[in-house]
């Protein structure tokens, strides 16, 4: 997923969270005679840098309006951002770090909490080299990985809120596809994921991908059938729509669903479709810029519920916090319909 925009991030609680009890929009109505009203069950949450400033009201107000949305999953996208961490508590421990508030809000609120690992800024730009300079980037980028979880998996297990391992590497159907490419992947999946069923056995770990459509929708069935096959401890594949970034549309999007969801089924892994809630508005390949996005329009959303759902055996938001929790107008009109998509 790309990284959501920070501008408004510091207005979240002021003005974001205090709006999500309950004003009624105009879409929620349109939809009173489905049949079927497939709901999110979960988000993605992306730590920054002022995160580590937050107060404990703060976060406690966040998992407030988490429960409001009904969810019961947070997948944090990742607790290091290059050299950056976010579960080290202070030395005096008298403040807690962000992972630490998270999995403790997860508890009294019943929310399960999945870690993310390493995000890096330039990853995109490392796995376009050479199959041996990307092989290479990989082991580094598992040493850090083998690091981060030797340091976090104590503190993990002792909550129950803790409910396993996302791989943030977001697989795709370009870079991968030449042979030397694929055999670095898959070894270096099968390395990872077998080492965090090493580090805490039983807890479930999953992994994210995405098409562009830059092949058939038996292609990319094929690509995911042989990696989850070369790398067994996955258990659940993430599979992003693509509709907010405008990598899939509405009506291909059920054709490439399906198709990982029958590679999911062919090796007994679990499906998870992420439902992003924005529409692009720069970077590329719109223009040169940083990646821009705001809400999108109701109706929208609320067809990406119907499409996915009959493939997907969760809901996942990209992201709740950026584009249903923020005082923009286009995110409030979201968030109004939503709950009362929800609630009638």
């Amino acid at each position: 997923m790309r990284e959501a925009p920070t501008c408004n991030r510091r207005h979240l609680l002021a003005v974001g969270l205090a709006a999500v009890p309950f004003v009624v929009g105009p879409y929620g109505l349109a939809l009173a005679l489905a049949k079927r009203r497939p709901m999110l069950s979960g988000t993605f949450l992306q730590l920054l840098t002022e995160h580590h400033t937050w107060r404990e009201e703060q976060w406690v107000r966040l998992f407030d309006a988490f429960r409001r949305l009904s969810l019961s999953q947070v997948i944090l996208q990742w607790v290091m951002s290059d050299s950056q961490p976010f579960f080290a508590s202070n030395l005096a421990g008298s403040v807690r770090s962000p992972l630490q508030m998270i999995l403790e809000l997860g508890e009294t609120t019943n929310i399960e909490v999945i870690i993310g690992l390493v995000h890096d800024s330039d990853y995109w730009l490392r796995i376009t080299q050479p199959s041996a300079a990307v092989a290479r980037y990989l082991a580094n980028r598992e040493s850090r990985i083998v690091q981060l979880v030797t340091e976090i998996a104590p503190l993990s297990r002792n909550y129950r809120s803790f409910a396993g391992w996302f791989m943030n590497e977001e697989i795709d159907d370009i870079n991968w596809h030449e042979p030397a490419a694929t055999s670095v992947l898959h070894s270096y999946l099968q390395r990872v994921s077998d080492y965090l069923r090493l580090a805490l056995p039983g807890a479930p770990v999953a992994i994210s991908g995405f098409s562009n459509a830059h092949g058939t929708p038996a292609q990319l069935e094929v690509f995911w059938r042989e990696l989850l096959s070369a790398a067994p401890a996955i258990g659940t594949v993430l599979f992003q729509d693509g509709i907010g970034a405008r990598k899939l549309t509405l009506e291909n999007l059920p054709r490439y669903l399906r198709a990982v969801r029958a590679a999911t089924d062919a090796t007994g892994r679990r499906l998870w479709s992420v439902v992003e809630l924005f529409e692009q508005t720069g970077g590329a390949p719109l223009d040169s810029g940083e990646f821009r996005a705001s809400a999108a329009p109701f109706p929208r959303v609320a067809a990406q519920l119907q499409v996915e759902a009959v493939c997907a055996s969760a809901l996942i938001a990209f992201s709740a916090a950026d584009y249903l929790l923020t005082p923009a107008r286009r995110a409030a009109d979201l968030l109004s319909s939503y709950l009362e998509y929800i609630h009638n």
